[in-house]
């Protein structure tokens, strides 16, 4: 199993290493705590954005429908 160190995982996701550890302590994200560091498992990282890309192209879709609905309306 691939997995990286909180910089690494900031670096390949273009964040702010602060900020990627306030996601991770939330549960946003999926990784773990081993010790004081935050480890990131390269599959679950893909897994996990690949959901929520798929999950925004979705709710995106669902609002351009509920807008054009709308527009329809009036």
């Amino acid at each position: 199993m691939e997995t990286l160190d909180l910089n690494e995982t900031a670096q390949l996701l273009k964040m702010n290493p602060e900020a990627l550890r306030r996601i991770a302590k939330r549960g946003d994200i999926p990784a773990r705590k081993i010790g004081k560091k935050w480890v990131f498992s390269v599959s679950a990282l893909e897994d996990w954005f690949r959901r929520s890309y798929t999950e925004d192209r979705q709710l995106s879709q669902v609002d351009h429908k509920e807008v054009h609905s709308l527009w329809r309306q009036k």
